[in-house]
């Protein structure tokens, strides 16, 4: 008495039957479509940590292989001790070779178009000069190496007493320890490559230069570093 026979359930009964295999089916569809979308923005949110691991400074450490790179000192005028070294200011002239060489299987590294070059003694700026920016210095990956030339200008230098005595004394000797310095743009940042070069040294080229990241405010004040550009 209490139960419906087949051919007597009421229509909402019947209608609720006859619907729940489509009603699953799609809620299957809905569940599918919803794992590959979440599996998509995985996919992505994965791809772009890798890149910002790649590019940015912090986890570059540089860069999983940061690229190296070379200062040699191939000729100087303005110091001659006898003819220069006696006057109040100096305009001293340097002609550098600058090298970089990437050690990244497939990546390659430039000296990039506005960085600044400072040549200093004992802490005391002597000349600066730019990158050459039309081509960039730029080498491919693997290893590769690139030299370009440099000449860093002083005018009106001027180098405290003590400092003066030791570099005329050096100049003598051949023996004057200069501080060649690049810094160029980095994502806000600047990368400095610091290296210490004799005039003539060949094997300057052999030993890659200290490398690190500056804070722009740092560099403010030091003349051929406060005008960089603050970005790639």
């Amino acid at each position: 008495m209490g139960a419906f026979p087949e051919q007597e359930q009421p229509p909402l009964l019947r209608r609720r039957s006859s619907f729940r295999p489509e009603e699953e089916e799609e809620d299957d569809e809905y569940t599918d479509a919803f794992g590959v979308c979440f599996g998509l923005f995985l996919a992505i949110f994965a791809i772009m940590l890798v890149v910002l691991c790649i590019r940015r400074p912090g986890t570059e450490g540089m860069a999983a292989s940061p690229p190296d790179y070379f200062v040699a000192i191939d000729a100087v005028s303005g110091l001659d001790p006898s003819t220069d070294l006696g006057r109040p200011a100096l305009d001293p002239a340097f002609s550098l070779t600058v090298r970089v060489a990437s050690r990244s299987s497939t990546r390659g590294a430039c000296v990039r178009a506005g960085t600044s070059v400072l040549v200093s003694y004992r802490g005391v700026p002597l000349a600066g000069g730019r990158a050459p920016a039309d081509p960039e210095l730029c080498a491919g990956p693997m290893g590769a190496a690139e030299d370009g030339s440099v000449v860093a200008r002083g005018s009106g230098a001027r180098v405290p007493g003590t400092q003066l005595d030791a570099l005329a004394e050096d100049m003598r000797r051949g023996e004057a320890l200069f501080e060649v310095t690049l810094a160029m743009p980095y994502y806000g940042q600047r990368k400095v490559a610091s290296c210490w070069d004799r005039v003539g040294d060949a094997a300057a080229l052999r030993v890659s230069c200290d490398v690190s990241l500056v804070d722009p405010r740092r560099l403010a004040g030091i003349t051929g570093f406060s005008d960089l550009p603050s970005a790639v």
